[in-house]
């Protein structure tokens, strides 16, 4: 199963959510996302636009291994560099969770339990 993404604004949250089989092949389209949405953070964008939380929602993506999941460590950590913000990874499993801070050995990625929203706005969604 590919690997895919959904990009939604919930509040002042831009949460990815990614499914699929996470391997070193199919993390290009998510990676051009990214740059996509880093670049639009840089552009003259009003201020009630910006996201001012990142969060990665991992609850679907298969973890099949480490293979590749150094690369997805590092194109998430290089985002959150972009975005300038520091993202939050919700729904890994113990065992992914122990890859990933494997590969983030500064702690540049955070670990939540569940999302809350700080406004009850409605998402606006993005597919990728």
């Amino acid at each position: 199963m590919k690997m895919r993404s959904n990009i939604q604004k919930v509040g002042n949250t831009l949460i990815i959510a990614v499914d699929g089989r996470l391997n070193f092949d199919n993390q290009d389209d998510l990676i051009k996302t990214l740059k996509d949405l880093s670049a639009t953070r840089t552009s003259k964008k009003p201020r009630d636009t910006a996201a001012l939380r990142i969060l990665f929602d991992l609850s679907a993506l298969e973890f099949a291994g480490s293979a590749g999941i150094s690369y997805f460590v590092q194109n998430m950590r290089d985002f959150g560099d972009q975005m300038n913000l520091k993202p939050q990874i919700l729904g890994a499993s113990k065992d992914f969770q122990r890859v990933i801070k494997a590969f983030d050995p500064d702690k540049s990625l955070e670990f939540i339990d569940k999302f809350d929203s700080e406004m009850d706005h409605s998402p606006s969604r993005f597919d990728n």
